[in-house]
């Protein structure tokens, strides 16, 4: 993941509650206009749902701090243009976002397993930084979680802080509503995207190609909070059209016994994220499980 912390001034009109839209076209504008033979790289098959770049935005709502921050996760051969990206970003900054000031200040790369490294600092790109290691080097290493011993039950707290859109786009549509989705659902849309993304990491966790969760698993429905449950949101599907799509957003809880495989997908897929629009920012979660 490229993170990026950055001065964002005032402007006439105030922000989505969600970024990702506004993020993705600065993203995709300064690759156009400073890096363009990265878009073969980063769309290798001209399908958003699986372009090997995602948005992490700022958590759903209103942006209230000074300092934005945000995030740029790169897979396949992507992950190998960490540095081309950032200049690209910074280069792009003088243009403003949403007709703001935009001062990119501070920039790291992280994978998992390995220290965070600092790429930009004081707005000056750092030309020493190593490059991230391979696909196949990481994940020999990257820590895997553990299931519950003997199977128990574990309750599993998915807090979604960008819209989730999973379901079939047909209905989404027509009921401008997203189906509460079954645990089965969550782990099925999650192996999909990690056979196509990471196919490596798919296959140390030990997923063939067409895994499914266990159809026991579609009995399992999501809970939620009633002091803080989790809501249907409408968001601006871009900046300078009234186009709105709908979402959740909140803790969604499922109570299940999970294998080793089960239990991985839901670690990765914080960094993966899950359904639709993915590339925009949606459906980035944290997921936090603990014992029953």
């Amino acid at each position: 993941m490229l993170a990026v912390e950055a001065a964002l001034g005032p402007g006439r009109a105030e922000l989505p509650l969600h970024l990702g839209g506004i993020l993705h076209g600065f993203v995709e504008r300064a690759i156009l206009n400073h890096a363009p033979y990265l878009i073969q790289v980063l769309r290798p098959t001209g399908d958003d749902d699986y372009a090997s770049m995602a948005i992490e935005p700022p958590h759903f709502g209103p942006l209230t701090d000074p300092k934005l921050r945000f995030g740029l996760i790169l897979f396949r051969d992507a992950t190998q243009s960490w540095s081309v990206i950032t200049r690209a970003l910074l280069a792009q900054a003088c243009m403003g976002l949403n007709q703001r000031h935009l001062e990119i200040q501070r920039s790291w790369i992280y994978q998992p397993g390995s220290p965070v490294q600092a790429i930009v600092m004081d707005g000056q790109l750092i030309d020493d930084t190593p490059w991230p290691e391979s696909p196949s080097a990481w994940i020999r290493r990257a820590p895997h979680p553990k299931t519950a011993p003997g199977h128990h039950l574990q309750v599993h707290q998915l807090e979604f802080r960008s819209p989730l859109l999973l379901g079939a786009r047909g209905n989404i549509r027509r009921t401008q509503q997203v189906p509460w989705p079954s645990l089965k659902s969550l782990l099925d849309a999650i192996a999909k995207r990690m056979l196509v993304l990471e196919p490596e990491l798919g296959q140390a966790i030990g997923l063939a190609q067409g895994w499914r969760a266990r159809d026991a698993l579609a009995e399992i429905q999501a809970l939620t909070s009633a002091a803080a449950p989790a809501l249907q949101v409408q968001w601006p599907y871009a900046a300078h059209r009234s186009i709105y799509k709908p979402g959740i957003v909140g803790s969604l809880t499922y109570v299940a016994a999970l294998d080793a495989s089960e239990t991985a997908l839901l670690h990765w897929g914080q960094w993966l994220g899950v359904g639709q629009q993915t590339t925009l920012g949606c459906g980035r979660y944290v997921w936090s499980p603990q014992n029953s």
